[in-house]
């Protein structure tokens, strides 16, 4: 896809994410590949579990990234790959806007 041909979008669940996709649309697609603003002060305290796998990657700011009962804050070039099932959230505790890739499976739109 090309940057110009890509549009943001939200929604309800995530007002505060901004998301992108940089995904192709082709029979069979299994990756959700995702360009995503977290803005400043963006927190959910409950953990969340899905089926499939999520892989991050940190393009600016700062992601703090909650997995079962720990934490971890993750800077530009630093990455995550988790089990979906395993309970699970991201917060922009910043008072910057947090980019990044994020990749799923199964795919959500």
């Amino acid at each position: 896809t090309r940057t110009g041909d890509r549009s943001e979008f939200r929604m309800e669940a995530t007002q505060n994410w901004i998301y992108s996709s940089l995904a192709a649309n082709f029979p069979g697609r299994v990756l959700e590949p995702l360009l995503i603003t977290l803005l400043p002060g963006h927190t959910r305290v409950e953990p969340y579990s899905h089926p499939g796998e999520e892989f991050g990657f940190v393009v600016e700011g700062t992601l703090t990234v909650l997995v079962e009962d720990k934490e971890f804050d993750l800077g530009p070039g630093d990455t995550i790959h988790l089990s979906s099932p395993v309970p699970h959230n991201w917060e922009n505790r910043t008072d910057k806007p947090v980019k990044a890739i994020l990749v799923n499976t199964p795919k959500i739109f």
